[in-house]
């Protein structure tokens, strides 16, 4: 009997002294699609790149991949929507600013393959009728 694989993504959250490990099964068709979107950009790469290194914010990000602040932000909060990528940390201004926020690449894992693709979309079919 073979064993069956999913496509997971597996993240650590870290409190205290406690790891947790998550495993985010993913549900359905669509899904499967936003989160191969989103690891299909090369800058959404890079900052995953960047972020399994060391914990960034924003600007710091923007400056390593020569891009805007706008739009690194909406890249990395694309793949902290998705899980990809997690608030490590915050920084409280002293200015009356916004908190500066750190991220850092989740520890994720994607087992690819077709029979897996088939089982999600027909999983997907059978809960959508």
């Amino acid at each position: 009997m073979s064993r069956i694989y999913t496509i997971y993504c597996k993240n650590f959250i870290y409190q205290k002294n406690f790891i947790y490990v998550m495993m985010h099964e993913i549900n359905g068709e669509k899904e499967l699609v936003r989160i191969l979107k989103a690891l299909a950009n090369p800058i959404r790469i890079r900052i995953i790149s960047y972020l399994s290194r060391e914990p960034m914010c924003v600007y710091d990000l923007a400056k390593a991949l020569k891009l805007s602040y706008p739009l690194t932000f909406l890249h990395v909060k694309i793949l902290r929507d998705l899980g990809l990528i997690k608030e490590v940390r915050r920084e409280e201004s002293t200015k009356g600013l916004l908190p500066t926020r750190y991220y850092r690449a989740s520890d994720f894992e994607i087992t690819l393959s077709a029979e897996n693709i088939r089982r999600i979309v027909e999983g997907g079919r059978d809960e959508n009728g």
